[in-house]
């Protein structure tokens, strides 16, 4: 599957916006992880695909032409909202989800709470782009925190429901998902340890890419 390539994207709050923007160089990226269930149909029946963190920079290394992936991966950019593919040097070469437009909701800067710990938390709901895909296909929602401007302490969970597009002779895909950053679930993938064609790394439910009904295998 086709990703999409990274572009100028203004589509964060403007409290987490505020934050990332006074935070060093890089520290604006961190690691996430994303954890996807993904249902469709043909003639056979049901086909279920489980897609994880790996198969977005597997998918993002093909779209480029890459053989060695080891110098890959797969973060959260708190500037714009989005998760991305970046090299060692965090350059982005894939933007593999957007989160525009929705709702976020901010604690109040008069919270005593929030004066007392110097924390900022967020609750949000927002649309979903998924890779290569031009209109919103779904929504996430969930809630983020931080103190100050110490981005070791930002955490954020969320769920995603959203849709592929038919691939092949299959029926468009409804996707569930679990996207963590922070709280020692960064990167984790269930344990799913390593990239590349016929990946077995989910217990058998990942469809590797020898298999048709595979949308990520290539």
């Amino acid at each position: 599957m086709m990703i999409r390539k990274t572009v100028p994207l203004l589509l964060l709050a403007g409290a987490l916006l505020a934050f990332a923007q006074k935070s060093q160089a890089q520290t604006n990226l961190l690691p996430v992880s994303f954890n996807a269930i993904c249902t469709s149909s043909n003639s056979t029946g049901l086909l279920q695909e489980v897609v994880r963190g790996n198969n977005l920079i597997d998918d993002c290394a093909v779209e480029h032409g890459l053989s060695n992936i080891d110098h890959l991966k797969l973060v959260f950019n708190t500037t714009n909202f989005t998760v991305q593919v970046v090299d060692t040097n965090g350059v982005a070469l894939c933007t593999s989800l957007v989160f525009p437009g929705g709702l976020t909701f901010t604690n109040s800067p008069t919270n005593s709470m929030q004066i007392a710990s110097n924390a900022t938390q967020i609750v949000f709901q927002r649309d979903v782009l998924f890779e290569t895909n031009l209109t919103a296909s779904g929504v996430i929602s969930g809630f983020a925190s931080w103190k100050g401007t110490n981005m070791s302490s930002f955490k954020l969970n969320s769920t995603l429901l959203f849709t592929e597009p038919a691939a092949g002779t299959n029926s468009p895909e409804i996707c569930r998902a679990i996207l963590t950053v922070g709280g020692g679930h960064e990167g984790d993938n269930d344990g799913d340890e390593h990239h590349g064609p016929g990946n077995q790394g989910d217990n058998g439910k990942h469809l590797g890419p020898q298999n048709p009904h595979n949308p990520h295998g290539h």
